[in-house]
């Protein structure tokens, strides 16, 4: 087919412009469906292809001539003289702004080129028509792009602001150790990032500045993103968040939406970490000594359950555990708990952990130990699924209702919120059963490999340092619901992963004994700690009622 002829007798130079509003739709091959029509017009409009301009990427139509580099590279082009038509999948891909100055900046480089616009219908705006109608079917199209573009946005916030109230995320930035399932529509925790999330809470109620927490992940290699770097105040955000303690806010145009999310930090420690931040404002920082506590972290008090922290007195000359209760700043009675001296906790539970590790009578029970199969945690999470999928159906029952106006819009947000708040219950079920199962699973994997492991820390642990019996302590107690070192006057219960109870497993409480979070015969408690074969003083480490000093 010739070519087509412009009125000096040349053929018709063309320029095509290519856009798609989003990343995503640059990724769907949707350019890939302008580029075969713009093709196809080519076939029908023959003429010399000056450029094709198509950057690839997302470009939103109502943004500014400034931030669009399709339209700075058009006005390139325009400035030379260099085309004759503009040719375009739809006239709404050259702009959608609601601005009426960059609409007619886009004209304006059709008329200083003397080009007319073709879309891939053959349709041509041509603005020098004598008659102005050219002109004028340009501004009114402009005009509907910009209105239909003003339409997608508010349906947009519309539907965010309706599916943030139903507790569901609107497609935004996770927060570190949370996750979004988008087909089941429940939220979920991430264990990785939740980990960093503890560990930065753990290491500010220890007494850390966000100088020192900052230093401290730094060392150990941890970043928050693969692009970047912990800084103070990132630090001091997370902190402050109440995201982390399960109540998650959404903005929409300024509203706010609070949704319930699984919980990262107990309400307890993000308390203590609120009252340990604000005793730190406007102070200057003071370098605090770190002891070699085992049981740091671990340690729960039997009196109250709280954890209990590390505190020194006399430049460090004296250390102790002591309640987290009985902290100066904070709200409530202290428990009558006594404050107990490191160095006498850690060695009683080394000592245990010793005593049962090298006898192979008691290592063999605490191997066999482990949790029952069938723990019932398998059909808790087929039956939640199984409620999800129904919530699912009437959600989009009460959807097509809406549609077949069936019911009113109040009518169906009410029940569109009712099943929202059905789906968050049976979602946070549904997480409770997928970490119970996942616990039962890991744990019955672990201890295939657990006496293998003890067995060769067992040779030389009369010689290992301290990082070495911390590692083993951390292995056996993990910082996990339902675990850890409990303390009382006269004795002290180590729960762990390991079930070292001289009378077999299934006597005593530990976690899920007694109706507690994991599943089956879980009794990971040591007995009344010894030393040899007389009991420590008082039936525990020496208290030291009165004790005030340093924590660290």
């Amino acid at each position: 087919m010739p070519s087509e002829v412009h009125t000096n007798g040349q053929e018709v130079r063309f320029v095509e412009l290519i856009r798609v509003s989003t990343r995503g739709q640059a990724q769907r091959d949707t350019p890939e469906i302008q580029r075969a029509a713009l093709d196809r017009l080519r076939q029908s409009r023959p003429g010399i292809l000056v450029e094709r301009i198509d950057d690839g990427v997302g470009l939103s139509g109502t943004l500014p001539l400034a931030q669009r580099p399709d339209l700075q590279r058009l006005k390139h082009l325009t400035d030379a003289r260099a085309y004759d038509e503009i040719r375009v999948y739809a006239v709404d891909r050259l702009t959608r702004s609601a601005d009426p100055r960059e609409r007619m900046a886009v004209l304006g480089m059709a008329l200083d080129a003397n080009a007319v616009i073709v879309d891939t219908g053959g349709h041509v705006i041509d603005p020098l028509d004598d008659s102005g109608f050219g002109e004028l079917e340009f501004t009114l199209r402009g005009f509907f792009a910009a209105q239909e573009a003003k339409k997608i946005k508010r349906r947009m916030l519309d539907g965010q602001a309706r599916t943030a109230a139903m507790g569901r995320s609107v497609g935004r930035k996770l927060p570190k150790g949370l996750t979004w399932d988008k087909e089941e529509g429940v939220w979920g925790i991430d264990e990785k990032g939740a980990a960093v999330v503890r560990l930065i809470f753990n290491l500010c109620v220890e007494g850390r500045s966000l100088c020192q927490i900052r230093s401290h992940l730094d060392a150990k290699g941890i970043l928050p993103t693969e692009s970047s770097r912990w800084s103070d105040s990132t630090i001091c955000v997370m902190l402050r968040n109440p995201k982390f303690k399960g109540e998650y806010e959404q903005t929409v145009e300024g509203r706010a939406f609070t949704c319930a999310v699984p919980v990262i930090v107990d309400e307890e420690t993000w308390d203590m970490a609120q009252s340990a931040l604000d005793s730190r404002r406007n102070k200057p920082r003071v370098s605090r000594p770190v002891y070699n506590a085992l049981c740091r972290g671990l340690l729960i008090c039997g009196s109250c359950q709280q954890r209990m922290y590390v505190e020194a007195k006399r430049q460090g000359r004296y250390i102790y555990y002591r309640c987290a209760s009985k902290q100066a700043n904070r709200p409530g009675r202290a428990c009558d708990a006594p404050y107990f001296r490191m160095a006498d906790v850690d060695k009683a539970v080394w000592d245990t952990i010793v005593h049962h590790l090298r006898d192979p009578d008691l290592l063999q029970q605490a191997v066999a130990g482990g949790p029952q199969e069938g723990g019932g945690w398998g059909s808790r999470v087929a039956d939640c699924e199984g409620r999800l999928s129904v919530l699912r159906q009437r959600e989009r029952d009460t959807l097509a209702r809406l549609g077949r106006g069936l019911l009113s819009s109040e009518t169906c947000d009410e029940h569109l919120g009712e099943i929202a708040q059905d789906r968050r219950t049976v979602g946070a079920e549904l997480a409770q059963a997928r970490r119970g199962a996942a616990q039962e699973a890991g744990l019955a994997r672990n201890r295939q490999s657990m006496r293998r492991r003890i067995e060769r820390l067992a040779v030389g642990l009369d010689d290992t340092d301290f990082a070495t019996r911390r590692a083993l302590v951390e292995a056996i107690v993990p910082e996990a619901s339902g675990y850890g070192i409990f303390i009382n006057p006269d004795s002290i219960e180590i729960r762990g992963v390991l079930s070292l109870r001289e009378d077999g497993p299934g006597a005593g409480g530990g976690p899920g004994g007694n109706g507690g979070e994991y599943p089956g015969d879980l009794d990971h408690v040591f007995p009344t700690v010894s030393n040899g074969s007389q009991p420590i003083e008082g039936g525990c480490p020496r208290a030291a009622r009165s004790c005030r000093g340093n924590r660290t």
